[in-house]
């Protein structure tokens, strides 16, 4: 009463000091009854890219919290946020606090948490929505090359609860007893029955190098308790083989067909990729095969750049084709390609807007391939496989890939901090969108639910692998 009023500002101005293009990630948040796939590290995978020489960063899992936000808006009209009635209310509750609130204000976290808010906003929609502090992009900067603080295992939904899927070796987990096919029951005490992986990873499972936490497990029928102490885990990028030994099946020959599995597409995987085709197969394998399963994608040159080492520079673009499901997203536009070039990919915002990618480094690799992928499969990995398939250099294997088909950009701000948001759909070179639809296999193999838990680390159990062995051998090396 009484007391001069303020004047606000009527706008809030955020400048970006670089505007980093687009990046493929994996869902962070499981839709349509699909299977999340997530690793038990400190920092629950995030990984940082380098695109144009600048660092963008970007988040494999789901915000943290993100399962338990509830939001009344359905119904609601929606409009554009008014910039000026929001400066203006800020600046009346900066002015209660400051009057009347007891103790000391986190100034920065309060602005934090402004910036945050205004993205969480868009999670009804948009699930890959995010502000990152600097902080939080700084401590991922190390984690490019597989080196994680945690446990080692990753773990995946089921109807029973949380159920490991695989287990590193030597791994913290391996040396505390942990099992692939172990359901998880309770966490220090605290049950995970009703919990989202996320928040068992962010909450639960993470800690400091050297601590421990207890676990309580299901086992075959038996509920047994666990003592596992948090450590350093390097998750290796890419695993050579040979098929026949890792099968140990004698049927099909050795030192024929070349296995290569890739986790995620960032440049120094793909690189290390290359460095092992080159090293191990090429000139020496007559077939390959590319073991996409688990792979969440990443970045989106980096695969351009694994399609553009694979593929012919001068491919006709393949006929259009309509994807299978019906619902699955069409293009806007009849744009024009580059006539005589191999197209990768291309993206349409809103508008109709986007980018093409080609294919320009006069390298190629001509030999029969099978691709394997399953419901882990995401992003980048459909990107790569379906560009493959579409151009017919390879045979893919498996079950319907997860069906990820949009595109998030990541843009910094001069303090350090980024925001991310989904500003594209991509299409493969034959123009289907497989969002919420997924690759289909050339070939359909399920792995028998007898082996679901123990093929990873017992391949002679690993029906999908022996099938794209088998269909190799038997079209393009037997006789």
């Amino acid at each position: 009463m009484g007391e001069e009023e303020k004047e606000y500002p009527s706008e809030i101005e955020l400048k970006e000091d670089t505007k980093k293009e687009v990046n493929l990630s994996m869902e962070r948040s499981r839709k349509n009854g699909k299977t999340a796939l997530f690793v038990l590290v400190l920092f629950a995978m995030l990984f940082s890219f380098a695109l144009g020489g600048a660092a963008c960063y970007v988040y494999y899992f789901s915000y943290p919290g993100l399962q338990f936000l509830k939001r009344e808006t359905q119904g609601t009209q929606k409009e554009e946020i008014n910039l000026a009635r929001v400066s203006k209310k800020l600046g009346e509750l900066q002015d209660l606090i400051q009057k009347y609130y007891l103790y000391t204000e986190n100034g920065i976290n309060a602005e934090n948490d402004i910036y945050k808010g205004l993205l969480n906003s868009l999670l009804e929609d948009d699930p890959y929505a995010a502000y990152y502090t600097k902080e939080e992009i700084d401590e991922t900067i190390n984690q490019q090359k597989g080196v994680y603080q945690g446990i080692g295992a990753t773990v995946s939904e089921s109807e029973e609860g949380p159920k490991v899927e695989f287990v590193y070796p030597d791994s913290p987990a391996e040396k505390g007893g942990l099992q692939a096919g172990d359901v998880i029951l309770r966490v220090d005490g605290i049950s995970v029955k009703d919990l989202s992986l996320t928040y068992i990873v962010e909450n639960l499972v993470k800690g400091v190098e050297g601590s421990s936490l207890e676990m309580i497990v299901k086992r075959n029928g038996e509920e047994l308790t666990l003592r596992i102490t948090r450590g350093k885990v390097v998750i290796p990028a890419v695993e050579y083989g040979d098929p026949a030994e890792m099968l140990k099946d004698d049927s099909l020959p050795k030192g024929k067909i070349g296995y290569l599995s890739l986790r995620g597409f960032y440049m120094e995987a793909v690189d290390e990729f290359i460095s092992e085709y080159e090293e191990k197969i090429d000139g020496k394998d007559e077939a390959l095969i590319i073991d996409l399963r688990g792979n969440p994608g990443g970045d989106v040159e980096a695969a351009t750049k694994l399609l553009d080492y694979f593929l012919p520079d001068h491919l006709s673009k393949p006929e259009k084709k309509a994807t299978e499901e019906s619902g699955a997203i069409q293009s806007k536009t009849d744009r024009e390609f580059k006539s005589g070039d191999t197209l990768l990919l291309y993206t349409e915002d809103k508008n109709g807007n986007g980018k093409d990618w080609y294919c320009e480094d006069g390298h190629e690799v001509d030999m029969p391939i099978v691709i394997l992928v399953n419901q882990n499969s995401a992003s980048a990995s459909e990107l790569f496989s379906g560009a493959m398939q579409d151009y017919g250099r390879a045979i893919v294997v498996g079950t319907q890939s997860f069906g990820k088909g949009i595109v998030q950009t990541v843009r910094s701000f001069p303090d350090g901090s980024a925001v991310e948001f989904t500003t594209h759909y991509y299409f493969t070179p034959a123009g289907r969108n497989i969002h919420k639809v997924g690759i289909t296999p050339d070939i359909k193999v399920e792995i028998p639910e007898a082996d679901s838990n123990s093929y990873v680390q017992d391949r002679a159990k690993d029906s999908q692998l022996k099938k794209a062995a088998e269909t190799l051998y038997t079209n393009f090396i037997h006789g």
